[in-house]
This record gives structure tokens, sequence and C-alpha cells, in this order.
């Protein structure tokens, strides 16, 4: 394969990769409104760390970069939660 050919393919890949991320988000935002109504907090530790106990084991020899990865993504879950919730809280 020819460097623009896997760019090309990169590319696509990078389509894909946003749009699981918004429906990601999506549900974050329904999990949320969820978490408000049943008093939880934001952040579930014990959840987060079966998250990433799963995407490293998922990774195998990339689980470093990996969990990287996902924990910038539930970083952003978080404050987008944090967000909406405080948008829901001015509504009240």
């Amino acid at each position: 394969m020819e460097l623009d050919q896997i760019r090309a393919r990169i590319d696509e890949l990078d389509t894909q990769i946003i749009a699981l991320w918004k429906e990601r988000m999506a549900l974050c935002a329904e999990a949320a409104r969820v978490k408000a109504r049943v008093g939880k907090a934001t952040l579930q530790a014990g959840r987060e760390s079966e998250i990433l106990k799963k995407v490293g084991e998922a990774a195998g020899p990339l689980e470093e970069y990996a969990v990287t990865v996902y924990r910038s993504v539930l970083e952003a879950s978080r404050a987008y939660q944090e967000a909406l919730r405080a948008g829901e809280e001015k509504k009240e």
C-alpha cells in the first residue's frame, strides 16, 4: 500500500470513529439524565476502572496506548455529563 492509500484509509476510519464517538456521547447525555434523576454522581470510578481494564485487555500489545486514549474519552465524557447536569440545575 502506498502512503496516500494508507492516509485515505485512516481518514475513512477517523470518520467512523467520530460517528461512534458522537453516538457514545449521546448515550453519555442520557446517562447524565438518569444519574441526575436517581441521585448518582457523575463519576462512577468502579465503572471507569472496568472500562479501562476491558480496553487494555482488548488492545493486547497496544494496551498502554489504548488506555491513554480511553482515559481522555472518559474525561471528556465526565466533563460533558457535568456540563449537561449543570445546565439542568440552572433550568430548575
